[in-house]
């Protein structure tokens, strides 16, 4: 009964209202023709136990809504029987119908303080849970739960702070019970936490980079003899100075190409994998930061080779082999 009147002051302070959402609780009392306690009890049960046992916060409407899309089955937006004397249409997110172990057309009968209310799965829907708005597991169709005791959860968008302070101020004012939250503060903290782990994370990859520095010098330095034998045996075949440079030239470009392709491939790999499947989020690297590192490494490479066997090309090969000797 406080819904319209929360709605008037939003309007009235010139606020966007975004989404006005009924819920409802309720929770699971039969699943498939059997009890929620018999499944429980069942060793070898399937669906999980946080599953069965949860309060659903579930909501009614007649269509879908951006942060869905229709996976399996059919969308059913309402329900002409008022009686409620036929099996109720209902649309589960499709994480649930593996936590639950069901599939379209499965039963399932609901307890909603109180009353049982039967419905069958009509179809399951791919949700984005990562906008900050409402989304629900359980999405039943307009003309059932609308009698049903409930709250409301309203989404507001505000042009600034001021905006926001003075739009709380009015509804806590006018309806003490009714709780305003600004999402953009908790937006913020999280990003705030996100780049502090994204600070440790590049300076882990920078202390890496500097590592493998160390060991790209120790690795030239390593191979300069098996350089020097080269440039000798070229030399002495009657190979110039400028054609020495060339074929070490490629050979440090093809060095540090296939080294940056090995070492990013890891990376970006490991990336994926991670944000895949651990963190549930989708993986879109930067491919210009990828490039710009491939040319990067790439002329580190082909600079330092080329500083670190100067010397081979630019003195004849008996000094070498006589510096070398000694």
């Amino acid at each position: 009964d406080q819904n319209n009147g929360v709605n008037d002051i939003i309007t009235q302070n010139e606020a966007k209202l975004i989404q006005n959402v009924p819920i409802v609780s309720m929770r699971v009392q039969e699943l498939k023709g059997r009890s929620r306690s018999e499944i429980l009890a069942d060793t070898n049960r399937t669906a999980r136990r946080w599953a069965l046992n949860r309060d659903y916060r579930s909501t009614y409407r007649d269509s879908l809504i951006d942060s869905e899309v229709l996976v399996e089955g059919e969308w059913v937006g309402s329900y002409d029987d008022p009686t409620l004397s036929t099996i109720v249409p209902i649309s589960l997110s499709a994480d649930l119908f593996e936590d639950l172990d069901v599939t379209v057309g499965d039963t399932i009968v609901w307890d909603i303080q109180g009353i049982p209310l039967q419905s069958y799965v009509a179809s399951s829907r791919e949700v984005d849970w990562n906008r900050p708005q409402p989304n629900f597991f359980v999405v039943f169709p307009s003309g059932v739960l609308e009698a049903a005791p409930q709250f409301f959860a309203t989404v507001v968008k505000v042009a600034d702070r001021e905006q926001s302070i003075g739009l709380q101020r009015d509804i806590v004012k006018s309806y003490p019970n009714v709780s305003a939250f600004d999402i953009s503060l908790v937006i913020e903290t999280i990003q705030d936490f996100l780049d502090k782990i994204t600070f440790v994370i590049q300076f882990m990859g920078f202390f890496s980079i500097i590592t493998g520095l160390i060991v790209l010098a120790s690795s030239l330095t390593t191979s300069k003899f098996q350089r020097i034998k080269e440039a000798v045996l070229l030399r002495t075949l009657g190979a110039s100075q400028d054609q020495i440079i060339k074929i070490q030239g490629i050979e440090y470009f093809l060095l540090g190409l296939m080294a940056s392709f090995t070492g990013l491939s890891l990376s970006v790999g490991a990336s994926w994998i991670l944000t895949t499947f651990y963190f549930e989020i989708p993986f879109t690297p930067n491919w210009y930061i990828i490039i710009a590192e491939i040319i990067a490494l790439v002329g580190l490479v082909l600079v330092v080779g080329l500083v670190n066997s100067r010397d081979t090309a630019n003195k004849p090969p008996l000094e070498i082999l006589r510096l070398e000797a000694v």
